[in-house]
């Protein structure tokens, strides 16, 4: 089982949530997605920022705000 608090990699939550990892970068640019952070010349994330990113975009969806469309 994974650990709310392990650190994922840019490609590894993209994986998560099934897109590009060029998304994740304009994701970031544009100021929206999972918190990330500068970790060297990488991008890192908790598993638990992406968990509650994933639960922002989906109670957004359901009350008809839409989520990221790219």
């Amino acid at each position: 089982m994974p650990q709310p608090d392990e650190i994922l990699s840019a490609s590894e939550v993209a994986e998560i949530l099934g897109i590009s990892v060029t998304t994740m970068y304009t994701m970031r640019v544009r100021g929206i997605g999972a918190a990330g952070w500068r970790r060297g010349n990488r991008l890192a994330y908790r598993r638990s920022d992406v968990e509650a990113f994933l639960a922002r975009e989906r109670e957004a969806t359901l009350r008809g705000e839409g989520g990221f469309t790219g």
